[in-house]
């Protein structure tokens, strides 16, 4: 789901067990990486919002 919601973001991640890793770009700024932590963020809480509409505890 947050690899769906991450897309849906404009970011690109990738699922490994219980990790979500990033695939930024080869170079980019401070101010990129600041942009991509918040996104980060908002992709977890939407997440988290809607992990009670599958049903899982």
């Amino acid at each position: 789901m947050a690899m769906q919601i991450a897309h849906e973001q404009g970011l690109i991640l990738r699922a490994i067990g219980d990790t979500l890793a990033l695939c930024p770009p080869l170079i980019v700024t401070e101010d990129q990486v600041r942009q991509i932590i918040e996104r980060m963020r908002h992709i977890i809480t939407l997440t988290i919002e809607r992990i009670p509409a599958l049903g899982v505890a």
